[in-house]
C-alpha cells in the first residue's frame, strides 16, 4: 500500500508540474502573472469541488444499489474513468510548440 501511495503522489506531482509548465509556456511574458493566477485559482476550485462531487457520486451509488444490485458500486469508478478519458482526449489537442519557452 505504501508503494502504491508513493506512486500516486509521484504521478500527482508530475501532473501538476507538467500543467504549470504548459501554462507558463503558453502565456506571453507580459501576462505570465495573470495566467499563473488563473491556473492556481482553477486548481483550487477543482480541489474544493472534487470531494463534494465524489461524495455525491457515492451517495448516488448507494441509492441505486436496490435498482442495480451488484453493479451500483462501480458507478463512481466508471464516472472517474470517463472523466480521465475525457481529460486524456483534451490533452491530445495541446500544441507541440508549448514544449519550449516562447
Amino acid at each position: 500500500m505504501i508503494v502504491l501511495m508513493a506512486m500516486k503522489n509521484a504521478a500527482g506531482v508530475t501532473a501538476f508540474t507538467s500543467s504549470a509548465i504548459i501554462c507558463n509556456n503558453s502565456a506571453p511574458p507580459g501576462h505570465l502573472a495573470t495566467v499563473n493566477g488563473v491556473g492556481q485559482s482553477a486548481a483550487s476550485l477543482a480541489r474544493a469541488i472534487g470531494p463534494a462531487m465524489a461524495g455525491l457520486s457515492w451517495s448516488l451509488a448507494i441509492r441505486l444499489q436496490t435498482a442495480l444490485p451488484g453493479l451500483a458500486q462501480f458507478l463512481p469508478f466508471s464516472m472517474y474513468a470517463f472523466l480521465a478519458c475525457v481529460a486524456l482526449w483534451v490533452c491530445t489537442f495541446i500544441p507541440a510548440d508549448l514544449e519550449s519557452k516562447k
